[in-house]
C-alpha cells in the first residue's frame, strides 16, 4: 500500500517555515508567552488534522484491499462449487481470520475454523 500524501511531512513543514524564516522569528519570543503558545496551538492542531487524514486514507486502503482480497475468494469458492449460504459462512470466516482483535482472537479463530468446516460438510451434503 503506497503512501499517497497530499500534505507535506513534518520534515517538509519545518524546511518551508525555515526558509520562509519563520523559525529565527519564533526563537525571538518567549516559549511560554501568548504568542508562542498560539503558535504551538497551531502547529499541534494542524498536526492532529494532519494524522487524522492519513490514518483515514490508511484504512480505507486496507477496506479497499481486503474487498478485493475477499471478491477473488467469493470467485473461487463460487468455482469450486459453493452456494450462497455456503458463501455467506466462508465470508464470515474470511472476515473474522482477517480483521484481528486481541480480545477475542482465539475465540475468532476458533468459530472461523467451525464456519469453514460446516460450510464444506454442507457443500459435500449436496454432492
Amino acid at each position: 500500500m503506497a503512501k499517497k500524501t497530499t500534505s507535506q511531512s513534518r520534515r517538509q513543514r519545518r524546511e518551508m517555515y525555515r526558509r520562509a524564516g519563520f523559525l529565527k522569528i519564533k526563537n525571538n519570543y518567549n516559549p511560554l508567552g501568548p504568542v508562542m503558545v498560539n503558535w504551538y496551538t497551531k502547529t499541534r492542531e494542524e498536526g492532529q488534522r494532519l494524522h487524522e487524514a492519513h490514518t483515514r486514507m490508511v484504512e480505507t486502503q486496507i477496506e479497499e484491499k481486503l474487498q478485493s482480497i475477499l471478491n477473488s475468494s467469493k470467485e473461487t469458492w463460487t468455482g469450486l462449487g459453493y452456494n450462497e449460504a455456503e458463501l455467506k459462512m466462508l465470508e464470515e470466516a474470511f472476515s473474522l481470520r482477517s480483521v484481528k482483535n486481541r480480545e477475542t482472537l482465539t475465540a475468532d479463530r476458533k468459530l472461523a475454523k467451525r464456519l469453514e468446516k460446516e460450510a464444506y460438510q454442507s457443500k459435500l451434503s449436496r454432492a
